[in-house]
């Protein structure tokens, strides 16, 4: 068999993966002179385990106004004051030790509320990542086996907080092309099941995710979908398989240890489980508008198709909207923000009366786009005879 030249770098590629000066070892980054730690943190002490932060107002730097210890260098606030900082007077310093646990590739990915933001992250004082123009940004770097500090300096210069910073083995992404033949290859039992979490708004101030699977009567597959580096902790009834999409959006899982995690490059999007009166209308131009609503029955059918295996329940933003129109008892539980905030899967789950209610929607949805477009919209001369 012949190669072109094409396919022949193709394979060179995989086999010998090209290291970049973006992906060098530490000591090519250069050592930064003073950081935010030398003021804010003289004594250079570490927690335990997770990080410190400490918060200040960018207009008096010196004097940290709030310190505590949390879990990740991560922070998901909304449009108020924080610690009595204005949003867009903040600044933040995390700092604390990581783990490599073996010599090899790793991504430091970085997300910012706004690209107004600016982000300096250090490992060992080497300067890994400095302001960027970009919301999101990652890049790869080698590093050695052994214990690091990581410090994050951030000014957030924006109303709101959305904050992270993931450092993690790179791994391969599964293309949907091969992951039906990958999941073939577990032999999971015939009655499994697939379970989908996307764009979930019930996160944790740490931009972390809590889910909560009670014991089901099947064996499932459950597929995490989110963009803006959440944390996803699988609690209570394991899975089958793992699939979680935006790892290059710094994505991690954690589960028990042995199941099977895999990154992956598709998403689930947000508008699925939406309810179908969302914000219909027609406007002035004569077109027919209700957001980005998904059939449930096309979605159960691509889900099929990628896995091999049926959906069994929706979980998300738009679901839990939904979930009080259930019949089904384990989707009757109110599944909004809870004292622990662990979200309990699904909140809506899949039977005929929600198909035949998605059908009669779509039937409706037909005979007002005709209608809008028929008469082109709304009408000044028509507008009080409504």
């Amino acid at each position: 068999m012949r190669l072109s030249l094409t396919s022949f770098l193709w394979v060179l590629c995989a086999l010998f993966p090209v290291i970049t000066s973006a992906q060098g070892r530490l000591d090519n980054y250069v050592r930064a002179e003073t950081t935010w730690g030398d003021t804010l943190n003289p004594a250079h002490s570490l927690p335990e385990t997770g990080f410190q932060a400490f918060y200040i107002n960018i207009n008096n730097p010196k004097k940290v106004i709030a310190s505590e210890t949390v879990n990740r260098p991560a922070i998901r606030h909304g449009y108020r004051k924080f610690h009595a900082i204005e949003p867009d007077e903040l600044g933040i310093y995390w700092v604390g030790k990581i783990h490599i646990p073996q010599d090899g590739l790793y991504q430091l990915t970085v997300n910012k509320s706004t690209s107004d933001g600016k982000m300096r992250v250090l490992l060992d004082r080497h300067i890994v990542f400095s302001e960027i123009d970009r919301e999101t940004d990652s890049k790869v770097m080698r590093l050695n086996k052994g214990d690091y500090t990581l410090e994050a300096e951030y000014i957030n210069g924006h109303h709101g907080l959305n904050v992270s910073v993931i450092l993690q083995p790179l791994v391969k992404m599964v293309d949907q092309i091969d992951l039906r033949r990958r999941v073939n290859a577990l032999k999971l039992p015939k009655e499994t099941v697939v379970q989908v979490v996307s764009g979930n708004n019930r996160k944790r101030p740490d931009n972390s995710v809590k889910i909560q699977v009670p014991q089901p009567a099947n064996p499932y597959i459950l597929i995490l979908s989110d963009d803006d580096g959440t944390h996803w902790d699988v609690r209570g009834n394991q899975p089958e398989l793992i699939l979680y999409s935006g790892f290059d959006k710094g994505n991690t899982v954690e589960a028990d240890a042995g199941i099977p995690v895999w990154a992956w490059r598709g998403k689930i999007p947000y508008s699925i489980g939406r309810s179908g009166s969302y914000r219909c209308q027609c406007n002035a131009q004569g077109l027919y508008n209700c957001g980005d609503i998904r059939s449930l029955k096309d979605f159960m059918q691509q889900i099929k198709a990628l896995t091999g295996f049926p959906l069994r329940g929706i979980t998300g933003k738009y679901a839990a909207k939904r979930a009080k129109k259930q019949t089904e008892k384990q989707a009757q539980k109110p599944l909004g923000k809870r004292a622990d905030k662990v979200v309990v899967v699904p909140d809506i789950v899949m039977n005929a009366q929600l198909l035949q209610e998605d059908q009669k929607f779509r039937q409706y949805y037909k005979q007002m786009k005709e209608r809008c477009e028929t008469t082109g919209g709304t009408q000044i001369e028509n507008l009080m005879k409504q």
